[in-house]
């Protein structure tokens, strides 16, 4: 149980079959709503034990309504509903030097997300910056430690999708540039949209297997995909929004892709202890891990830092258990700092990495919880309080830090101050997987259904921010 996430990827690829034909254009739409009816209630809600203060968020108040990389994930996805492509100058959910609507950048402008606040902007009203405004996260403002008291709508904690199609098995999700919810099927060699109304199409197949997934800075997504039986293959991918697909080979197999700080997709290797860089013309540079990683660390979940650095997680893959657990920091020139986790039994096994609204890194921890880390090393931990499988975070806007426990079958939600809710999944042995926050302001999850276990996954979850209240 201990196991973490990216270990469980060569036993899932073991019963797969030679590649098939490519139909690079083709789509299936379908819609099948799997949530009780809206007389019902939704998941139950447990909390589990508090764990201390988190340092650094006392002040501030409500988050960005930023996705996977802002604060919210790991891959710069926009959470709002605005999306548009990412360049130079950033449009609605875009990533650039001036932030725009929803953009991230340097100069904030309307929600954007940066050192200088304007209207809505980092550090003005609701941004997300060194110096907090009107519900501003940083270093001043006020905020509730907590969702807001309204109770969540009936049949939204959570409302679930089937997705079984081509095999199923949704793996890894992010938001696109097009306002809409995508992720991987590993098995089935797609790449999945589905809209905040629950309107799915399946578009491929991939040349080969996609893990994970990340919106990149030219509007496109951008995945890694493998094949990992003998002779093993790796390369990056790019989809368009309209299904386009081109995949671009690597000496290696990638694990997990990020959009990077400097408008390039930046990844890391899973046979390798190394980070790459492709840009969006598919040019491939390489950056060696320092020895002082360890002889076991495998680089795992990447993303950018508030400090616009690239930040990545390393599990410990010997038998020493817990002494190459880090969390690395690197330049986009390719320089890195490595900081040790403590050795701790169960260990660290860090996950997910994401960019937290107060300005500091946040991750899941194996068997553990959360980690904490700021962008000078120091770091500090949450204990869920019962042994699990936590795979992946996400912020949602009000500043609260959502969980998944693959093996536990829950969702969690966790506030400023360190106190967990759980809320149990309908379907038994559910394998919630990967977290993101949604365009629509609601968390989104896959729920992964893997050849090798009795997952009764196949879903995707929307959960509204205030379930558990």
């Amino acid at each position: 149980m201990s196991r973490c996430f990216a270990k469980m990827r060569l036993g899932f690829a073991l019963s797969l079959t030679c590649l098939a034909g490519c139909e690079w254009l083709v789509g299936v739409d379908s819609k099948s709503d799997l949530s009780p009816p809206d007389d019902a209630s939704g998941g139950s809600a447990v909390g589990a034990s508090g764990s201390g203060g988190v340092a650094g968020m006392s002040s501030g108040g409500n988050g960005s309504s930023s996705g996977r990389g802002g604060s919210g994930g790991k891959d710069g996805s926009g959470g709002t509903s605005d999306a548009s492509s990412a360049g130079a100058t950033g449009g609605a959910g875009g990533v650039g030097a001036t932030g725009g609507a929803g953009g991230v950048g340097a100069t904030g402008g309307t929600s954007g997300v940066g050192a200088t606040g304007g209207t809505s902007g980092a550090g003005g009203t609701s941004g997300v910056g060194a110096t907090g405004g009107t519900s501003g996260v940083g270093a001043s403002g006020g905020a509730d430690d907590g969702p807001p008291d309204a109770p969540p709508p009936l049949g939204e904690c959570p409302r679930e999708f089937d997705v079984s199609a081509y095999g199923g098995d949704p793996t890894w999700i992010t938001v696109g540039s097009d306002g809409n919810v995508w992720f991987s099927k590993y098995p089935a060699r797609r790449l999945t949209r589905i809209t905040p109304s629950g309107d799915v199409t399946d578009l491929g197949p991939t040349e080969l297997y996609p893990w994970d997934i990340a919106a990149g800075p030219d509007g496109a997504l951008w995945y890694a995909s493998v094949y990992v039986l003998m002779p093993s293959r790796g390369a990056i991918g790019r989809m368009t929004t309209g299904g386009q697909l081109k995949e671009y080979a690597l000496d290696g197999l990638p694990n997990q892709v990020s959009r990077g700080p400097d408008g390039n997709v930046w990844f890391t290797y899973s046979d390798s202890k190394r980070v790459g860089k492709i840009t969006p013309v598919g040019e491939v540079t390489n950056y060696d891990m320092p020895a002082s990683a360890g002889p076991y660390g495998e680089p795992g979940v990447i993303t950018t830092g508030p400090d616009g650095n690239l930040w990545f997680t390393v599990q410990h893959t010997g038998s020493d258990i817990g002494v190459d657990d880090h969390v690395v920091r690197m330049t986009t020139g390719g320089e890195m700092t490595v900081f040790q986790l403590p050795r701790t039994n169960p260990t660290n096994n860090p996950g997910v990495i994401v960019a937290g609204p107060d300005g500091a890194l946040w991750f899941a921890e194996g068997a553990r919880g959360v980690g904490r880390i700021t962008t000078d090393g120091d770091y500090s931990e949450f204990p869920a309080g019962r042994t699990g499988l936590y795979v992946s975070v996400a912020f949602a806007r009000d500043g609260q830090l959502w969980i998944t426990d693959f093996e536990g079958n829950r969702i969690g939600r966790m506030s400023r101050s360190g106190v967990y809710v759980w809320i149990p999944l309908p379907h038994i042995d559910s394998k919630p997987n990967d977290i993101v926050l949604g365009p629509d302001g609601n968390l989104w999850f896959t729920e992964r259904h893997p050849y090798q276990s009795s997952g009764q996954g196949n879903r995707i979850g929307r959960m509204h921010p205030a379930c558990g209240n």
